[in-house]
């Protein structure tokens, strides 16, 4: 089975060394996604209205085969 390294951004990289086994990239690619949506609902940008995160999930090449980020973006609007 395939091995694939996830590495997430969060205001600082975290390199995944371990990894974990997907039966295809399309599993990873899933799983990545899963990442993203729990590094999301743990992560409320206390002191801005910005908040970016990252997954770069790697192959066992340790070659980028997928990306995904999620944005968060608030604006006061004033009347």
């Amino acid at each position: 089975m395939p091995h694939f390294f996830f590495d997430t951004h969060n205001g600082d990289w975290a390199h995944d060394n371990v990894g974990i086994e997907c039966v295809d990239i399309k599993s990873a690619r899933e799983a990545a996604k899963r990442t993203l949506a729990e590094m999301a609902s743990s992560t409320v940008p206390l002191g801005s209205d910005y908040q970016s995160v990252t997954v770069v999930v790697r192959n066992h090449r340790r070659q980028p085969v997928y990306t995904a980020s999620l944005s968060f973006v608030g604006l006061m609007v004033e009347s």
